[in-house]
């Protein structure tokens, strides 16, 4: 009186000569499975469980079959797949970085195709964006913190990048500055070159601007930039010891200068990590702090976008339904 997938599932426990039943397959893992049943599992896999579960197959052989290996590179570089399931550039950037070394390069190039599409879900901030990226030293830290042999590989730095790259991607009027001891606007800053290959690029700032943090220096550079903007993001792990205080006076009075000539321009302050400062005054109306980060972050940063003016962020916040 089971239901047919409960009673396919408790035969299979008792003879794994029967075909693999399609359930959720951590439940199939004491089932004494074989090299085929893997393969079978991994064809059955949902796209997001397969992006996730990439090493996993390795370790059972999967990707040996090369029929079964092309059929599974065509499913994570499908559109339809990605754009299906919401996915962020973000989501893909880790996967990427996590995989082990021994996994085929036709996977890791459909990762990194599959990372152009999901550019497309990042939303529209405005006519002229900037993104100010921090380029210091202390960007090198992992995104979650340092947690010894358990640390992410993806670092503050690379999460910084992947937002300018991926903000330019749709927001093609985007300017991206590089900040350390000292600011720039990054020449030849190509909005339709890989995500991979600008967040290169970004990597090799630090070279131009130094190892310190002045991030008051970055606005500064937009101060002095001769077309309007709408929308200014700083990515940073807020660091700025070379202003000295809980909040950069030396930022705020340049976006203070800056705002005579951009009165409807808004400021977003991304805090990758939980340090107790913070680098802009959030009491002014047009400026919002975000702690950490997750895809998450560009639904809030189109929100905070295309808010009304009688609409404070925190009734956003309080809508929502826990």
């Amino acid at each position: 009186m089971l239901p047919p997938l409960t009673q396919a599932f408790e035969n299979f426990k008792k003879d794994n000569t029967l075909p693999v039943p399609n359930m959720n397959w951590t439940a199939l893992t004491n089932c004494n499975l074989t090299p085929n049943h893997w393969k079978e599992i991994a064809k059955n896999m949902p796209w997001n469980t397969l992006r996730m579960n990439l090493n996993q197959l390795n370790k059972h052989k999967v990707f040996k079959d090369q029929e079964v290996l092309d059929r599974l590179v065509n499913k994570l570089k499908n559109p339809n797949e990605v754009q299906n399931n919401n996915a962020f550039p973000y989501q893909l950037l880790t996967t990427f970085q996590n995989m082990g070394s021994d996994i085929p390069m036709s996977i890791k190039l459909a990762l990194q195709d599959a990372m152009e599409i999901a550019t497309k879900n990042v939303p529209v901030l405005g006519n002229r964006v900037a993104v100010c990226v921090d380029v210091s030293a202390s960007m090198n830290s992992p995104i979650t913190g340092n947690r010894g042999k358990v640390s992410t590989a993806t670092k503050c730095k690379d999460v910084a990048a992947l937002i300018a790259a991926s903000v330019a991607r749709t927001n093609p009027e985007t300017i991206v500055v590089s900040f350390g001891t000292q600011a720039r606007i990054v020449p030849n800053y190509n909005p339709r070159d890989s995500v991979m290959t600008n967040s290169n690029k970004l990597a090799d700032e630090s070279r131009y601007c130094g190892h310190g943090t002045n991030a008051s220096s970055a606005m500064e550079v937009l101060r002095r930039y001769n077309k309007s903007l709408d929308f200014v993001i700083f990515v940073s792990d807020m660091q700025s010891w070379m202003d000295n205080s809980y909040y950069s006076p030396g930022l705020m009075a340049q976006w203070n200068a800056f705002k005579r000539k951009n009165k409807r321009c808004s400021l977003v302050e991304i805090n990758l990590q939980p340090y107790s400062t913070t680098v802009a005054d959030h009491s002014d109306k047009d400026v919002m702090n975000i702690g950490g980060f997750s895809d998450s972050v560009f639904d809030v940063l189109a929100e905070f976008a295309h808010r009304k003016d009688n609409c404070r962020f925190t009734d956003v916040v309080e809508a929502v339904e826990l």
